[in-house]
C-alpha cells in the first residue's frame, strides 16, 4: 500500500501479508492515513510484487486510485448593519471566514472599494467593518473566496434596498 499526498511522491508505504487465499476468495485490510491535503492524492495497492504466484497475467497486480479531496466549506458570512436605507446613505459591511485556510478572498459591491485578503494571513474578519459607498439603488455586496489548489469558489452576499424619497410639490 502506498499513499501519495498531493502528488509529491509516495510518502506512506506499508507492507504486510494477507496469507494465501483460495481462488475467488477476498480479504479486507484497512490502512489509516492522516493529514490528507486538499487536492489530488493517489493510492496504489500492489499484490504479489515479486510475481511469486503463477498467474495468466501479472498486469493486474497493481491498482491505482486517484482521489481529489475537496476543500472544506469555509463558512463565509457577510452582513450589513441594515438592509434598507434612504437613497444616498451608506451601510457598514462586516464579514467573517469560519475556517481561515489559504484562499484568495475579496469583498466587492457598488461604490465599495474592493478589498482583497487571504484569511490564513489576515485573519477571519480581515479588518471589517468597512463602509459602503452611497447606495442609490438596490445593491448587492459579495464576499467570495477561491481555494487555490482546486479552484473551488465559495461566496456569500447581502442585498441592500434603497428606499426612494417622496417629495410633495
Amino acid at each position: 500500500f502506498q499513499f501519495d499526498r498531493g502528488s509529491n511522491g509516495y510518502d506512506v508505504n506499508t507492507t504486510g501479508s494477507l496469507g494465501l487465499l483460495a481462488v475467488s476468495a477476498s480479504v479486507n485490510r484497512t490502512e489509516n492515513v492522516t493529514n490528507v491535503p486538499i487536492g489530488n492524492n493517489r493510492i496504489q495497492v500492489t499484490v504479489d510484487s515479486s510475481n511469486a504466484v503463477a498467474e495468466v497475467s501479472e498486469a493486474d497486480n497493481v491498482t491505482t486510485l486517484d482521489i481529489v479531496v475537496p476543500p472544506p466549506n469555509p463558512g463565509l458570512n457577510i452582513i450589513a448593519d441594515r438592509t434598507q436605507v434612504r437613497s444616498g446613505d451608506t451601510v457598514q459591511l462586516s464579514w467573517t471566514v469560519g475556517v481561515p485556510y489559504a484562499m484568495s478572498c475579496r469583498v466587492s459591491g457598488p461604490g465599495f472599494t474592493t478589498y482583497s485578503f487571504d484569511p490564513s494571513v489576515n485573519g477571519a474578519s480581515s479588518g471589517s467593518p468597512r463602509p459602503s459607498g452611497a447606495i442609490t439603488a438596490k445593491s448587492e455586496y459579495t464576499l467570495s473566496c477561491t481555494e487555490p489548489i482546486t479552484g473551488t469558489v465559495f461566496t456569500d452576499s447581502v442585498i441592500i434596498e434603497a428606499q426612494g424619497a417622496i417629495e410633495e410639490i
